[in-house]
């Protein structure tokens, strides 16, 4: 008989997976991607704002245009 190839680990785990098993992780990976997008989504729509440390002034448009 000719020797098998020993397949590599993550292929050897995936079908050591039960069903049930194979399905959670689905449902984990799902629901993490949809999270993922969710926050893209939401900080794209956000609009930047400067941010000025307490003790310091804040511009103001008179400061700006004053030489």
């Amino acid at each position: 008989m000719a020797k098998q190839k020993e397949r590599p680990l993550p292929v050897r785990l995936w079908f050591s997976l039960t069903s049930q098993e194979r399905w959670f992780l689905f449902a984990l990976l799902a629901i993490a991607l949809i999270g993922a997008m969710a926050r893209y989504f939401h900080l794209k729509k956000q609009e930047t704002m400067p941010y000025y440390p307490p003790g310091l002034d804040v511009p103001t448009m008179e400061k700006t245009y004053e030489q």
